[in-house]
């Protein structure tokens, strides 16, 4: 994990209109955010706080309506053309014809890497992620958590300076996802890479995080960053321990209190 202390995001004054049936819904509004280089983020909230409409228009998949995106000092366009991203989402999406390699290979096959140097490069990601004596298998032969490090691999080869983790374990029974975050957590140790995660896990949230953005709904907003100051790395016999179920309490409370207020309205 790097040390720098150098804005890596940096959002101001960010808002999303969408046109719907029924006239403009605002999903979110006045987001103004910086995250440091190396960092660990997530991005925390009820459903609907526009947190995965947040994730989207940093990494250039939607454009904001308002405001500005600055990533290492260009724009988010600039950025992803430039190839800084790596992307994980809830599904892996994995070409069920191609081995784990060749699923790991293919965004180097789509910036004409060489072969030699592409297997090379795809064999040493897996071998990061734990996979090293799979790469043969087909995705039907996969458990889901395996598949899901093959999608982390997959973002990684390309040696992103961000990657954008989107509820990346949702769907995982609850032992099978805390050890996939210890798995993510040893993984982006072991990388310079800048990590923005979305969950609605709190326990997640504390166990990854250096930082935890929770966000309000009607409109999503911020409603406060929140940092976690545990050591790294963090074990999961931790979450056991009184510092962590205090930062899971402060957070809870907090989102406690958003539903709360959303009822209210």
């Amino acid at each position: 994990m790097s040390t720098a202390t150098a804005p890596t995001v940096a959002l101001e004054g960010v808002g999303m209109d969408f046109m719907t049936k029924t006239g403009p819904f605002t999903a979110l509004r006045d987001i103004s955010l910086s995250l440091a280089a190396g960092s660990f983020t997530t991005l925390l909230g009820p459903s609907g706080c526009g947190k995965s409409t947040l994730l989207r228009i940093i990494a250039d998949v939607l454009e904001p309506t308002s405001g500005t995106v600055d990533l290492f000092g260009m724009t988010a366009r600039q950025a992803r053309t430039s190839g800084l991203f790596g992307f994980v989402f809830q599904d892996p999406v994995l070409l069920p014809w191609r081995s784990a390699l060749g699923n790991v290979e293919l965004p180097l096959e789509s910036q004409g890497v060489g072969r030699a140097e592409r297997r090379e490069r795809a064999m040493a990601v897996l071998q990061l992620v734990g996979l090293d004596g799979f790469e043969g298998n087909l995705p039907s032969k996969l458990s889901g958590g395996m598949a899901r490090r093959v999608a982390i691999a997959r973002a990684l080869v390309v040696e992103p300076s961000i990657l954008f983790l989107d509820e990346p374990f949702n769907g995982l029974d609850e032992l099978r996802r805390r050890q996939m975050n210890v798995e993510l957590q040893r993984i982006w140790s072991a990388t310079d890479t800048t990590a923005v995660l979305v969950t609605h896990d709190v326990a997640e949230a504390v166990f990854l995080s250096d930082t935890v953005v929770v966000m309000g709904r009607n409109p999503g907003h911020v409603i406060t960053r929140h940092e976690i100051d545990l050591p790294r790395p963090r074990l999961l016999d931790e979450a056991l321990s009184p510092a962590f179920i205090a930062h899971e309490r402060a957070l809870t409370e907090l989102l406690a209190g958003e539903t709360r207020n959303a009822v209210d309205e």
